[in-house]
Formats: C-alpha cells, sequence, structure tokens
C-alpha cells in the first residue's frame, strides 16, 4: 500500500460509513503501526481485523493497537509473542474470536485470554508449536461457550487437551486436530459422548481406528468429517457410519460416500458399477484422475436418484453422454465438480441447469469448450447458485453480465477467461456487492489501471501479494458488515 492510501481508504467522504464496520481485511497491504492505528481508531465498531502478510508489523506495533477487536492472521507470525498477546488480553473488551498461525506465543498467553475472556467463541491456533495442553486446558476452565477450536499442527496438543475440551464445552460445533499422531480413539470417544452438537471433525493424520468412526454414527448433527491418512481405519467402519449418517460428508475415504483427492487410475467402472448395485445411501461421488467411462455414471444414474453432488476431476473418459444420464434421473443434485474433463461441452452444461433447479455449486475449470450459451443458461434455470467456477472457460462479457442476475452468488472464478472486460466485472460487482470474484488481474489488463476498493476479495489466494495496491474510492452500504481491502494478486491461486 502506498504512503497515503490508508489515509484515502478512510477519506472524509465515507468515514460517516466507517461507524458500522465491523470486519476489516487489510491482506497483502503495505501497512505502517500509524496508519494502523488511525484506521482502528476511526472504527469504533470494528471486531474483525485481518492482517495476514502484513510482514511489517512488529510485536510492539501489535500491542499498541490492542483495541476491541476480533484478532486473526492467517499468515506465519513469527515475529509475534507473548508480549503483544498478553496486552491485548489486558485491554480488549469484546474479544470472542482469536486466531494465529506460526506464531511463537507460548502457554502464558493463553493463560491471559482465559483470565480475562470467559466469553471467547472461537480458538484458532495453526502452527504453533510453543502451545502444550497447559495452555488449552487454561482456556477450557472459563470459557465454556466455544463453538470452534482449530488447533492445527500443534505438535505437544494431546488426548489431555481434547477431553478437557469435550468435558467444558457441550456448545462445541467444530474441532479440527489434523496432524495430531498423539490423539488417540480415547478423544474421539470423548467428543461423541459429551458434545452433541459437533456439526464439523477434522481428524487427518490422527491415531484412530474403527472404535472412533463407529462412536461417530452416533453424532446426528455431524455433516463434514476429514479421516484422510488415518491408516487404521477400515472399509466396514466407513460402511456402518455412512449407513447410519447417509448425509455426511467424509473426506479421505473412497467406498460408499466416494471420494479420494489422490490420482486412481486403477479405479475402472467394474468397481465402480460393483458399489452402484450394492450401497443404498449414495448420495456423494468423487473421483480424480480416474480411468472411469460414463458406463459408470449411467449405473449411478439408474440405481441413486437421490444423488447430491458429483464430483469428477480429470477424469478424461467421462463425456457429456455420461453427465446427461446423471442429469435424467437425478434431480435434486446440488453440487456438481467436473474439472479437467476435457470432454465435457455446454450440451452438459445445459442438461444441468434444465434438471437441477437446486444447484448451488458448480465447477468448470478448466473447459475451453464452455461458452456464455452454458453460463446464460446456469443463469436462467439455477436461481440458487452460490458458487460458480469457471477458470479458462471460454466465456465474455454476456456471461458476466448476466450473472449479475443471481443473487446468491457469493463466489464466481474467472481466472484465466481472456475476453473479459474490467468494465463488465465493476458493473458485477457493483451489482452485487458482496461477491467474491478470483482472478488474475493482469489478465484483464488492470496492471496500471485503477482498482476500486470493493471489487475483488482475493484473500488467501497467494502467498505473494504486491505491494501496493491502487484504490478508487468507493461509498459502501452503510449497513454493509464487510468491507475489503485487498491487495492485487501477483500469481495464479492453486487450487
Amino acid at each position: 500500500m502506498c504512503e497515503g492510501q490508508v489515509q484515502s481508504a478512510i477519506s472524509p467522504e465515507i468515514k460517516y460509513h466507517t461507524q458500522y464496520l465491523f470486519q476489516l481485511y487489510l491482506s497483502g497491504c503495505k501497512v505502517s503501526s500509524n496508519e494502523l492505528y488511525r484506521i482502528t481508531r476511526s472504527c469504533p465498531n470494528l471486531r474483525h481485523l485481518k492482517i495476514k502478510w502484513c510482514c511489517g508489523l512488529s510485536d510492539r506495533d501489535i500491542s499498541e493497537i490492542a483495541i476491541p477487536i476480533f484478532v486473526h492472521s492467517t499468515s506465519d507470525n513469527k515475529h509475534i509473542t507473548d508480549a503483544s498477546i498478553i496486552e491485548i488480553a489486558q485491554n480488549c473488551i469484546h474479544l470472542e474470536y482469536f486466531g494465529l498461525r506460526g506464531s511463537n506465543i507460548t502457554d502464558a498467553s493463553l493463560k491471559q485470554i482465559a483470565e480475562f475472556y470467559s466469553k471467547l467463541l472461537i480458538l484458532s491456533l495453526v502452527g504453533c508449536q510453543k502451545i502444550t495442553d497447559e495452555g488449552i486446558c487454561a482456556i477450557t476452565l472459563t470459557c465454556s461457550n466455544m463453538q470452534k477450536y482449530v488447533l492445527e499442527d500443534c505438535e505437544e496438543i494431546t488426548d489431555t487437551s481434547v477431553k478437557k475440551i469435550a468435558q467444558s464445552n457441550p456448545k462445541l460445533k467444530y474441532l479440527n486436530l489434523n496432524g495430531y499422531e498423539l490423539i488417540s480413539d480415547k478423544s474421539v470417544c470423548k467428543i461423541v459422548q459429551l458434545c452433541p452438537n459437533l456439526e464439523s471433525l477434522q481428524i487427518e493424520c490422527c491415531n484412530i481406528s474403527d472404535v472412533s468412526i463407529i462412536a461417530l454414527a452416533n453424532l446426528r448433527n455431524l455433516q463434514k468429517l476429514n479421516i484422510e491418512d488415518c491408516g487404521k481405519i477400515s472399509t466396514n467402519a466407513i460402511i456402518t457410519l455412512q449407513n447410519k449418517n447417509p448425509t455426511l460428508d467424509i473426506f479421505g475415504w473412497i467406498p460408499i460416500f466416494v471420494h479420494s483427492t489422490s490420482d486412481n487410475k486403477h479405479i475402472t467402472d467394474a468397481s465402480i458399477i460393483e458399489i452402484a448395485q450394492n450401497c443404498i445411501h449414495l448420495e456423494y461421488f468423487g473421483l480424480r484422475g480416474s480411468n472411469i467411462t460414463d458406463a459408470s455414471l449411467k449405473q449411478i444414474a439408474e440405481f441413486y436418484s437421490k444423488l447430491l453432488i458429483l464430483s469428477l476431476v480429470g477424469c478424461q473418459k467421462i463425456t457429456d453422454e455420461g453427465i446427461c444420464a446423471i442429469t435424467l434421473t437425478c434431480s435434486n443434485m446440488q453440487k456438481y465438480v467436473l474439472e479437467d474433463c476435457e470432454e465435457i461441452t455446454d450440451t452438459s452444461v445445459k442438461k444441468i441447469a434444465q434438471s437441477n433447479p437446486k444447484l448451488k455449486y458448480l465447477n468448470l475449470n478448466g473447459y475451453e469448450l464452455i461458452s456464455d450459451k452454458s453460463v446464460c443458461k446456469i443463469v436462467q434455470l439455477c436461481p440458487n447458485l452460490e458458487s460458480l467456477q469457471i477458470e479458462c472457460c471460454n466465456i465474455s462479457d454476456v456471461s458476466i453480465i448476466a450473472l449479475a442476475n443471481l443473487r446468491n452468488l457469493q463466489k464466481l472464478n474467472i481466472e484465466d477467461c481472456g475476453k473479459i472486460s474490467t468494465n463488465a466485472i465493476i458493473t458485477l460487482q457493483n451489482k452485487n456487492p458482496t461477491l467474491d470474484i478470483f482472478v488474475l488481474l493482469s489478465l484483464i489488463g488492470m496492471k496500471e489501471e485503477k482498482m476500486p476498493i470493493f471489487v475483488y476479495n482475493i484473500d488467501e489466494t497467494s502467498s505473494k501479494f504486491s505491494e501496493r495496491m491502487k484504490g478508487n474510492k468507493f461509498l459502501p452500504d452503510p449497513h454493509l458488515d464487510y468491507w475489503y481491502v485487498e491487495a492485487p494478486i501477483v500469481e495464479k491461486r492453486i487450487w
């Protein structure tokens, strides 16, 4: 961010509206402590300040801006230590969400937070290697209303912390324990016993077995489960879990709820047809890089009219014939991921639009054969669409203008769509100001143009941001909760 641009972001023309500002993202901005101090003092109701990749801020700077905010940074924060966090804990009166990645904070910080903030709702610590059971247990003693814990890759956390979390937080809805080899079945069983409202559990690489999977069948509210790289789990346990909770999304397992994120060239039609003829609750089918053909999709279509999600990535033998077979019988589909299946054309997309009025998510990344005709048909027939991924598609301004009519659209990816103009994107953003648009700016001739604030929310798309942001003045809606001031992306997103 260039000198003075922060000040222009809170210019007199829009200063009135800052009283309504609750969340501020400054990801990738070159911002000094003085500028950040002025911004935060101009926003009396600010609750969430995101400073990803603002590497110029020091431990002292964080202490100096300690105000009633939501502390969250997703970049490595090795320069942030206990001193600044303790300062925040002693001065912030509304802290409900605390999150850091790669920080050197210790249990001392968590003890201070626990002492002052019994109303803390969310704790997110990723790669904070100095945090141990002692700090987590301190949080559990006073913060009984916690709804979300993200404790990923904090290697010193063990079953002790998880048991305390379960005992102290009956309202817990989300728990991320990815990367903990010290977490065992004892932890999962305790969570099942004491946290009946849990909706999402991430236990990738944990030391769990079928005991945990069978126990999880008792969590009726569980919607998402990640068990990647949990090598002790059997197929039968997954089948039992899926039969008891058929709508559960299980990530990291192939059978029944068929989903794999690795290449599956060894999986062919024979095994998929066997699944189709024997699984009684199939609602989600997903494969990557498989040699399956349209024959598999025809079998799935024949047996499973209640299929909700189809995810095929890099399945080169799938054609319009297979997709059209799915659309004929599966009218309740909510999500299609058809990425890099090169034989898919407008024909499939039109059939999807005609057959799936409840569609919420559509991924068509990598299809040069997909044109404006497909997008316009989606707009016409799928009013509930929330996310559209059309990277590298052969679309133009016609599609972008049409998409302005999708009032529920929340995310749009148009990277490498070279026929789209700046004006079309601005028109779309003005009609749907809360829409997140992911785009490689250089492709639409914006290297030296001024970028209107709130045109692009490209947070968390790359670890490298340009050091300056071109910004025009933009008057947000006075009741808007989110105001993004993002830096331009300089390299393509890695999905």
